[in-house]
């Protein structure tokens, strides 16, 4: 599924996909490495960032004085989510390398 915005295509962020991506999270292990555990809580602002773009969409294609006064508010929250997502994937990122750097350094050692 495609959505058309500003004239670029996009794959659309549809309830399915938010719904498929929280059954296969909610599949894996507790500890698959250090730092695994933070999936969650990135797919928990993820969640949070697809609800807020619907909603600065809707504000700013509806026009609303209210509605776009709101927008600068819902941007930083945004914004703020987006750094939090940034920083969990880096910790994420570190433990995972840590395990398979770990793992190739005894295979290499072999």
């Amino acid at each position: 599924t495609t959505a058309r915005t500003m004239g670029n295509e996009h794959p659309a962020i549809t309830a399915a996909g938010l719904s498929e991506a929280n059954e296969l999270l909610a599949q894996l292990p507790a500890n698959l490495w250090p730092g695994s555990e933070k999936f969650k809580v990135v797919q928990g602002l993820l969640d949070r960032n697809n609800t807020l773009i619907n909603e600065i969409n809707h504000n700013h294609y509806g026009r609303y004085p209210d509605g776009l006064e709101k927008n600068a508010d819902l941007i930083k929250e945004l914004s703020g989510n987006i750094a939090s997502v940034i920083s969990l994937y880096e910790e994420v990122n570190s433990g995972f390398v840590s395990l398979v750097g770990g793992t190739a350094a005894t295979t290499e050692a072999a």
